[in-house]
This record gives C-alpha cells, structure tokens and sequence, in this order.
C-alpha cells in the first residue's frame, strides 16, 4: 500500500486519504453503473435491450479496470480510472442539461467537480 508523503507549499499532505477516496468512488459508481445496464437489458426488449448490453459492457470493462489499483496499489492506474470517471460524469452532465433534469445534471457534474479535486490532490500528494 501507499504509504509516501509529498511536502508541497509547506503541508505535509498523506496520499493514502486521496487514493482511498478515489477507490472506493470509482468501484461504488462503476458497479452502480453495471447494476443499472444489467437491470435494463433483463428488463427490455429489441433495440433498447442491445443499446443495455452495450452499455453493461462498457460499465464491466471499467469495473475490471477500476480493480486493477486495489490489486496492485498502482496510482497509475487509479489516476486513468480518475480521469475516465470524470469525463463520464461530465459527459453524464451534458445529457442531464439536454434533457432538462436537474437532477441529472448536478449530481453527475457535482461529483466530476469532487472527482477533479481529489484527483488533483492525488497528483500532488504522490511522489
């Protein structure tokens, strides 16, 4: 596990709290994501059945992918997974404003914003 300190303008910031947070961000959204897509393929039919196994598909590959920093403890690949999960919930953000849901639109947006930050202070934080 990550146990390396960074001293950057003068705070002493543990990378441990920053990786956490992002872990257990992205492995909770990807699996509620997979949840969703395999609930929506089960429950329809015809085209809306196909466009649900592709999304199940995408939402399995980034739940393996999201695993890979808890097996391994690489930041690498928990920053990549950081970065692929904030263009999601931005990109989820936009549909939200395209079809006037607010709440489809900020909750997704907010937790980009939160994302960005912790991922910034990973980035400070490791070494």
């Amino acid at each position: 596990m990550l146990t390396g300190y960074c001293d950057h303008s003068h705070h002493r910031i543990s990378n441990d709290r920053a990786v956490h947070l992002l872990r257990v961000d992205y492995s909770d959204q990807r699996n509620l994501s997979l949840g969703f897509s395999i609930a929506a393929a089960l429950g329809a039919t015809g085209i809306a059945r196909t466009l649900a196994l592709y999304a199940g598909a995408r939402s399995m590959a980034l739940v393996i992918a999201s695993a890979v920093p808890f097996l391994t403890g690489s930041t690498e690949w928990l920053q990549a997974i950081a970065w692929s999960m904030i263009i999601v919930q931005a990109c989820d953000a936009v549909i939200g404003t395209t079809i006037k849901d607010r709440m489809k639109t900020f909750g997704p947006a907010g937790t980009a914003l939160l994302n960005l930050v912790a991922v910034i202070w990973l980035i400070q934080a490791v070494p």
